[in-house]
């Protein structure tokens, strides 16, 4: 028998702490290795016949969910026109922000009028597009429609104010970036179902000669490999390729040097920024059990 002292689980390798019953990753039965309580060998081969089993079906009803996803992503009838709509309407606010740069010497009052337009033209945007979509087919996407998620937004209008108005002659305007629906619906459930994103996910981080070649300003190409400490998801898309976003409990600022080759970042002020909103997703491609980065992402802070 091995002794309980290991650190790793047998199975998937996931560390664990003494006395821990059970891996938290793979749910092997970690008392089987103690010294303290005797298993026979019918017991363990037992144990393992049970746990393969449950295994199986978990593998099973995995494929069975990644399919529903990819399934989800096609079955919106009116998906396309909407989205259209709405790239449409934004890049009506775009011109009316685009004002403002082109105009920086005009009155505070002329540019209040523009933002609490925008203000109006997003709220609208926010509720007549979400719930279209949502009483499309609320099960093939669970929009979230409340008041938290048009507080959001409206909060990052009202920064934009605070911004416009304290540098009305440093203005910065984002564009409006064009994406795929089926990225688009990874997006929204990187945000609105986390865990279930992650399940379907392949979880990386960068080869560690990656990660010496970004801090020696050597780097060529950057690689990434499965790891149980993640910093990064990979998720297939139904349309073809990989895409990567940063895990939820990624550290920008410590690792500041890493994010910078993988996306770029828009509005990010060193030391101060740490919330950040996926605008894009990184494309990799997998070569022999890894991925290689071929297009950087977009977050904004």
């Amino acid at each position: 028998m091995l002794s309980n002292q290991r650190n790793k689980c047998p199975i998937c390798g996931t560390e664990y702490i003494k006395n821990q019953p059970q891996c938290k990753r793979c749910n092997w039965n970690l008392t089987l290795y103690s010294r303290v309580q005797k298993f026979s060998s019918e017991q363990i081969i037992r144990y393992a016949e049970i746990w393969a089993k449950d295994a199986y079906i978990r593998a099973i009803n995995y494929r069975k969910e990644r399919n529903e996803l990819r399934k989800q992503m096609e079955e919106s009838p009116n998906f396309m026109q909407e989205l259209f709509d709405i790239k449409s309407r934004l890049s009506d606010i775009e011109k009316q922000l685009d004002s403002l740069t082109n105009f920086p010497r005009e009155s505070d009052s002329f540019k209040a009028q523009i933002i609490s337009e925008v203000k109006v033209s997003l709220q609208e945007i926010i509720e007549d597009s979400l719930t279209n979509l949502s009483s499309q087919n609320q099960d093939i996407y669970p929009i979230n429609i409340n008041n938290t998620s048009l507080i959001t937004h409206t909060e990052f209008i009202d920064n934009k104010e605070q911004s416009y108005s304290k540098n009305s002659n440093n203005l910065e305007v984002n564009k409006v970036v064009e994406i795929n629906p089926y990225e688009e619906y990874v997006i929204e459930q990187y945000y609105q179902n986390y865990s279930f994103l992650a399940d379907h996910a392949y979880k990386v981080t960068t080869t560690k000669k990656t990660l010496e070649e970004i801090y020696l300003n050597k780097v060529n190409e950057i690689i990434f490999q499965e790891s149980n400490q993640s910093d990064y998801l990979i998720v297939e898309l139904k349309s073809g390729g990989f895409c990567l976003l940063p895990d939820s409990n990624f550290k920008i600022n410590t690792n500041l040097k890493t994010i910078k080759t993988i996306f770029d970042l828009e509005n990010y002020q060193e030391h101060l920024s740490k919330s950040f909103r996926v605008i894009q997703t990184a494309k990799v491609i997998e070569i022999k059990n890894q991925w290689q980065l071929i297009d950087k992402g977009i977050l904004q802070f």
